[in-house]
């Protein structure tokens, strides 16, 4: 079976790349179709079995601290220190999210601008109801 699955129920589907080889006796666990208007998708699980590699075991071990100003703060027993910047917190950062503030200002005015536009050309304008039972005559004379 190149390039596709055989559901219980569906049979045979094919797809666009091959899916990993599975040991015999093996199965895909949970599959999932699904279609988004476009395009079709094939989710599911399997067995890995790989073997982590072994580590050598110096006797150092590490703190580490997460934190708001810095992301972590990382603390070793043989006394070595390491910052890991928060990258929300830096200048461009800042500056990129002011520009998103300012982008997105600028397309809801345009929006605005555009509803009002299309409902003064249709003539689709909500139009104010007139006030009932107000005497608009000055003096009471028509």
């Amino acid at each position: 079976m190149n390039g596709g699955f055989r559901g219980e129920r569906i049979g045979f589907v094919r797809t666009s790349e091959p899916l990993p080889k599975l040991r015999d006796g093996e199965h895909y666990l949970n599959p999932h179709i699904s279609f988004d208007g476009k395009y079709w998708y094939l989710s599911f699980a399997y067995d890995n079995h790989i073997i982590p590699p072994r580590t050598q075991k110096n006797g150092v071990s590490v703190g580490v601290d997460l934190g708001v100003k810095e992301l972590a703060v990382c603390h070793g027993t043989d006394g070595t220190d390491t910052t890991m910047r928060n990258i929300n917190k830096t200048r461009k950062a800042r500056n990129l999210e002011r520009r998103l503030r300012r982008q997105q200002r600028k397309a809801a005015r345009q929006r605005a601008h555009n509803i009002d536009h299309y409902q003064t050309i249709t003539g689709k304008r909500r139009q104010t109801r007139p006030q009932t039972g107000v005497d608009t005559t000055i003096g009471g004379m028509p």
